[in-house]
């Protein structure tokens, strides 16, 4: 290890770095970083793993970096990094304005976190739940109010209140407004029709909201394409709307929530101590890789197979209405799942069903699909998906992709090259040489509650415990793993 890069959040960047130096073993020579910024994090990802950088960058965030001195013992109750937009070329990203950044300002992060916590989900990283159950129902339930403000200046929201009671400030907008919403829905209670409108009218702020200020912008510096990061940049609906109604192309690092901000850390480095600025290509299986050994136990059955049978077997499974679980080289950094550690099946209304109760996915939140890039005439009505399954574009009207879509007309997918050489790419192929449209539906391999597997041990625990799933690859072996016969 020639370097260690910190990114933190919450506080003031530190003068000095000799509690970091402490903590670290080894030599004493070695290179020491600490970002300035967690926003500009954020933007270096979206900046540097593309092509070329996108003219206009916006992060937006709960909260980044605590913005010069710490003002009070409540760190939220400082000037804070919450939306930051930059200016990108192939030599700098430097900062070119921000919003919600005063004392007790509230970020649309926060916002969309606030809300979820009134419809029930009571986490941050439950903010996919909302954006699902928006898709079902009506904003216009409370006609023209709005929740954010401003466009041609500053985005401010309209909450209040301690960070620590979040649905408390919900329900105090509403009530300033003269809306009863009632009190807020408790995790596990039934979800009401005034929680599917709430949601649907917090995703529909943050829509018209974040595409008004980037219009602005846009206008102001005519930029010809616009990066997002933070981890509203995972709202995949928004990415979605956004392209579509700003018209210019939309790019969004593999990992944009704070998972990726170790890559961040490593391109500030490389540019604030060694001046290197460079593009690298977008990738998300970055984590670790593992050769398995062959698993043995009761109830299991392992062997050993060539990888250039692993998608035949693996389509023939699938194609007899069963459900794989794939471990395929390095993990993936991030939320998504990308045939890496994935649970794939057919969309066909039995194994999904059976994966729905398997993972107790609740019926309103759409599953994810994989499909090949010469799929996608076929699949989608204008736009299409990305490889790294951070939007969702809308499928085309009675097509092959309609009974998997969203209620919405939406289909979150990982577009995936005709040629590449992962097993899920095979896979595909091999469901087209029979006559099958080369998709499928592809989630995360973990069940409720668990974070997703990372090591062959992992998956084979995970292979026991769901008896959902009929056959478990380990392509490193490569090996595959099935049910004994009884």
């Amino acid at each position: 290890m020639d370097a260690f890069s910190f990114v933190s959040y919450g506080e003031p960047v530190p003068h000095g770095l000799d509690y970091l130096q402490r903590q670290i073993p080894g030599e004493k020579d070695r290179k020491v970083h600490l970002c300035r910024s967690h926003h500009r994090a954020h933007a270096l990802q979206v900046a540097r793993l593309a092509n070329t950088p996108p003219g206009l960058i916006a992060v937006f965030d709960n909260e980044g970096m605590i913005l010069g001195p710490q003002r009070t013992a409540r760190v939220f109750n400082n000037p804070m990094e919450r939306s930051t937009y930059y200016l990108a070329t192939e030599s700098s990203v430097d900062v070119l304005t921000r919003d919600q950044f005063g004392r007790d300002a509230v970020s649309i992060g926060e916002a969309y976190r606030r809300f979820s916590y009134y419809c029930g989900f009571p986490s941050h990283q439950q903010a996919g739940k909302t954006m699902a159950l928006a898709a079902l129902g009506d904003r216009t339930a409370f006609g023209d109010l709005r929740l954010i403000s401003g466009g041609a200046d500053e985005l401010r929201v309209d909450l209040f209140g301690d960070p620590g009671e979040p649905s408390a400030s919900v329900v105090d907008f509403f009530t300033r407004h003269g809306v009863d919403v009632g009190p807020p829905r408790e995790q596990g209670e039934p979800i009401e029709q005034i929680h599917v409108d709430v949601a649907a009218f917090v995703q529909s702020e943050l829509e018209r909201a974040v595409a008004a200020r980037l219009r602005h912008l846009v206008d102001r510096t005519g930029a010809t394409s616009i990066g997002l990061a933070g981890g509203v940049a995972y709202n995949c609906r928004l990415v979605a709307a956004l392209e579509a109604g700003l018209e210019l192309p939309i790019t969004v690092s593999p990992s944009p929530g704070d998972q990726g901000l170790a890559v961040g850390a490593v391109l500030d480095y490389l540019e604030v101590v060694e001046g290197v600025a460079s593009q690298y290509p977008a990738q998300a299986r970055l984590g670790g890789i593992y050769v398995p050994s062959l698993p043995s136990g009761p109830g299991i059955r392992a062997r050993t197979i060539q990888r250039a049978n692993l998608a035949d077997e693996i389509a023939s499974v699938l194609l007899r209405g069963g459900i794989a679980a794939l471990i395929d080289g390095r993990s993936e950094c991030g939320r998504r799942a990308l045939g890496a550690r994935s649970i794939i099946c057919l969309p066909d209304p039995e194994p999904m069903q059976r994966l729905r109760v398997a993972k107790d996915r609740e019926p309103f939140r759409p599953f994810g699909a994989s499909l090949l890039a010469s799929a996608v005439p076929d699949v989608y009505q204008d736009r299409g998906p990305d490889p790294f399954m951070l939007r969702a574009p809308v499928v085309r009207p009675g097509g092959p992709a309609a009974p998997i879509a969203h209620v919405d007309g939406t289909l979150r997918a990982q577009l995936v090259p005709d040629d590449d050489d992962s097993v899920l790419g095979g896979v595909l192929r091999a469901l087209v040489r029979r006559h099958r449209l080369g998709l499928v539906v592809n989630t995360s391999m973990n069940l409720a509650g668990q974070p997703i597997v990372e090591t062959p041990e992992e998956g084979v625990l995970l292979f026991s415990e769901c008896q959902a799933i009929d056959l478990l690859v380990l392509a490193d072996g490569p090996l595959v793993v099935s049910r004994a016969e009884t």
